[in-house]
């Protein structure tokens, strides 16, 4: 039994099916075959968590500027100034605190979106390189394809 998840990645299934012949099976096309799927996958993962990261970074980047405006905006609202002025202050903070809002969700989504397309194009060009492989792995007449 593997002890962990390496020796189960590096496990030589050739060795244990390789007495084991069915006739019409090229066990070593399939077994070539299924580690290009499992390095897509590992690939595909990959880029996933890189762009996972990018957009953590960024949401502690925008939730320290988000810190920073309010704290400058509630030490200005304590200045000097007419009622009239600090409400138009407050006014103009709130607007500029709901468009930097959408901007930044835009962003994210943006972010989003590109780390998906990224994950997606690995997975769909890997299974449509496997579905030519896999016409590969049975000749026209039902033998092996050497």
């Amino acid at each position: 039994m593997a002890k962990n998840s390496a020796d189960f990645a590096n496990f030589d299934y050739s060795k244990v099916m390789g007495d084991m012949r069915m006739p019409f099976v090229d066990f070593d096309a399939l077994m070539a075959y299924n580690r290009k799927n499992f390095e897509a996958v590992a690939t595909a993962n990959k880029l996933a968590v890189e762009g996972f990261q990018k957009m953590a970074m960024r949401q502690g980047e925008i939730a320290r500027t988000v810190a920073e405006k309010a704290g400058q905006d509630a030490q200005a609202l304590f200045t000097t100034g007419t009622p009239e002025e600090k409400a138009a202050k407050q006014v103009a903070s709130a607007k500029e605190g709901f468009e930097t809002a959408l901007a930044s969700y835009r962003e994210m989504s943006g972010m989003v979106a590109e780390t998906t397309h990224k994950t997606v194009d690995v997975v769909a060009k890997r299974m449509t390189a496997g579905m030519d492989e896999v016409k590969g792995l049975f000749g026209k007449d039902g033998a092996a394809a050497k």
